[in-house]
This record gives C-alpha cells, sequence and structure tokens, in this order.
C-alpha cells in the first residue's frame, strides 16, 4: 500500500512558552525537506499572507531549530504565547506562514503596497529558487 504524498505539505505549531529562543520544524515533517545527515544552517524563506518575507537562519542539527531572524518575524507579527503558525512548503526552503491567534481565527495584517510581489520574486531567486511559486 503506498501513501499519499502532499505536493505542499504543512505543519502546524502552537506557540508555548519560550518558543521566541526554541522553536523547531517538528520530526516528523524532516523527510519533505531532504535533510538527511546535513549539518550547519540554512536559510527559510518564511513568507506572510501579504508576501512580505523574512530570512530565518535555521540549524540543521537534530531539531531544526529556528535560529537568526526568527525572533524579528515573531515580533514583526506580534506572536504571543496560545497563537498557533501553519507553515506551507513550498520546496527550496520556502515557507507560506499563516498565523492564527487563541481565537483560531486568522491574524489581520495591514496590506502592503503593490512592490511586495517583486521583493517576493527578487528573495526567491537570490535563494536559488528559479521554479514558478504559486500565489504570488
Amino acid at each position: 500500500m503506498s501513501l499519499y504524498r502532499p505536493t505542499k505539505p504543512h505543519f502546524f505549531q502552537p506557540l508555548i512558552p519560550g518558543f521566541q529562543s526554541n522553536f523547531s520544524i517538528p520530526k516528523s515533517f524532516h523527510k519533505y525537506l531532504g535533510v538527511g545527515s546535513e549539518k550547519g544552517e540554512k536559510t527559510a524563506l518564511l513568507i506572510d499572507k501579504r508576501q512580505k518575507i523574512w530570512d530565518v537562519k535555521i540549524d540543521l542539527g537534530d531539531n531544526l531549530q529556528f535560529k537568526q531572524g526568527w525572533v524579528k518575524f515573531c515580533e514583526d507579527h506580534d506572536l504571543q504565547i496560545g497563537d498557533f503558525l501553519i507553515f506551507r512548503h513550498q520546496g527550496f526552503w520556502v515557507f507560506d506562514v499563516f498565523v492564527f491567534d487563541p481565537t483560531s481565527c486568522e491574524r489581520e495584517f495591514p496590506t502592503l503596497d503593490d512592490e511586495s510581489t517583486t521583493t517576493v520574486v527578487q528573495a526567491l531567486s537570490s535563494n536559488g529558487v528559479t521554479n514558478s511559486i504559486s500565489n504570488l
């Protein structure tokens, strides 16, 4: 029996105390990232629903822990204990991130101007992503 493998896998994480300094990708999700025994760090691109991008370093140790850039993402989204995040993997260490508040509703943010789409394309190109990413 073969298992269904999503083309754009997701994971979600509730924010618990210490999330700004101790946040990592669930172990069961590592298989979608093709990490294996690699060490060091990768730069992930986190894209919110406004198409704004944050570069976040991910330590390739056992836990794939978020490092440099993560605190800025948390501050810019006013993340609080009790919020939860959904990460949709686009490939190449690119994630769409959806922020939900404790009432289970998606958080609203001010809109950005049309410049943001250009910024997404430039950031994806500089990160080595050449294929098209949907929903730009």
